[in-house]
């Protein structure tokens, strides 16, 4: 018998920016999945304005329950690292 929680998180800016490069340091092993969703030289903006097109990036996780995997989420997100173009 299995039982699994999975999550998915997309983050995106505090403001409008061009994106020179994005990616993640160090991930916990319940982060099963991350990457950036935007090419170096696009421009990302946070909603409204950057609805779908304004995330940066996602994660998902997969953990033996809904908190672990929040944390997990968590931790993927102070791990994003985001460089402007400029």
């Amino acid at each position: 018998d299995r039982k699994q929680v999975a999550a998915v998180r997309f983050f995106y800016p505090d403001r409008q920016l061009t994106v020179a490069a994005v990616r993640f340091g160090p991930l916990p092993s319940t982060v099963d999945r991350a990457g950036p969703l935007v090419e170096p030289g696009e421009v990302v903006a946070p909603p409204p304005a950057g609805t779908l097109f304004g995330r940066l990036a996602f994660a998902t996780a997969v953990a033996g329950t809904a908190p672990e995997c929040a944390a997990a989420l968590a931790a993927a997100g102070a791990a994003l690292q985001v460089e402007e173009a400029g």
